[in-house]
C-alpha cells in the first residue's frame, strides 16, 4: 500500500504528478501495525521466553503433552492446553500467558515429576513479573480487538486509541496507590513488593509514550 514504486501511494503520487495536482499526499502507517509494534515496548521478554520454552518442552513430545493432559485430569483442571506462542498473532500471547498463569502450579509439578526443575517458576519475583505481563497483554489484547471489525474508519481507530492512551494513564494512578483492580493476575498474588509496582508505572510510562509518538498529529 505505502510502496514508493509499486505500492498504492507510489501509483498514485505518481498521478498527480503527471495531472501536475501539487497538493500532498498525507499517508499513515496501519493502525493495527502501529499497535502491535508499540505492543512489544513492554520490556519483560525474558518472561515470556521462558514460559515460550516450558511450553516447548511440553509440547514438543507427544508423550509428555499426554501426560500432562492426564495430570491436568486428575487434577480436575480443564484439560485444554496451554497455546503455542505466535508472534505474528499478538492476540496469541495473552491468550498463552494467561494459561501458562492459570497452571503454574500443575506446570511445577509436571517438570519435577519430569526431572526438570525451572528455578523461575519457584521465583516470587519473576512469577510477580509474569502477572504483569499476563495483566497488560489482556489490555492490549482488547484494544486490539476493539481496533478491528467493519465499518473502523481512521477517526474512530484514532479516537479508540486516545482512549487507550487515558486509560494508561489511569492504570498508572492506580499502581502508584497500589489499587490492583484493574490487574488481576497481580492482585491474586500476596504481597507484592513496592519497588516492582514502581518499575510497572515505568513500563507503562514507556509504552504510553509509545503510543502518543505514533498517534497522528
Amino acid at each position: 500500500m505505502v510502496g514508493e514504486k509499486k505500492g498504492f501511494l507510489g501509483r498514485l503520487k505518481n498521478v498527480l504528478v503527471e495531472r501536475n495536482i501539487l497538493n500532498k499526499v498525507h499517508a499513515i502507517h496501519c493502525i493495527l501495525h502501529q499497535e502491535a509494534l508499540c505492543a512489544k515496548s513492554v520490556p519483560l521478554k525474558s518472561v515470556l521466553d521462558i514460559v515460550v520454552k516450558i511450553i516447548n518442552k511440553i509440547k514438543g513430545s507427544a508423550l509428555k503433552h499426554r501426560q500432562f493432559r492426564q495430570l491436568l485430569k486428575d487434577l480436575g483442571e480443564s484439560t485444554e492446553v496451554m497455546k503455542y506462542f505466535c508472534d505474528v498473532r499478538w492476540l496469541s500471547r495473552g491468550s498463552m500467558l494467561r494459561r501458562f498463569f492459570d497452571l503454574r502450579e500443575v506446570v511445577v509439578t509436571f517438570m519435577r515429576e519430569q526431572g526438570m526443575e525451572i528455578k523461575e517458576l519457584s521465583d516470587k519475583t519473576w512469577i510477580c513479573d509474569l502477572a504483569y505481563l499476563c495483566d497488560i497483554c489482556e489490555h492490549l489484547n482488547n484494544l486490539n480487538v476493539r481496533l478491528q471489525g467493519r465499518q473502523k474508519n481512521v477517526v474512530a481507530m484514532y479516537s479508540t486509541l486516545q482512549a487507550f492512551t487515558r486509560k494508561l494513564t489511569l492504570l498508572m494512578e492506580h499502581l502508584n496507590e497500589s489499587q490492583l483492580q484493574y490487574f488481576p493476575c497481580l492482585q491474586s498474588l500476596p504481597n507484592i513488593a513496592p519497588h516492582k509496582l514502581n518499575n510497572y508505572i515505568e513500563m507503562l510510562n514507556i509504552l504510553k509514550q509509545e503510543f502518543c509518538e505514533t498517534q497522528i498529529s
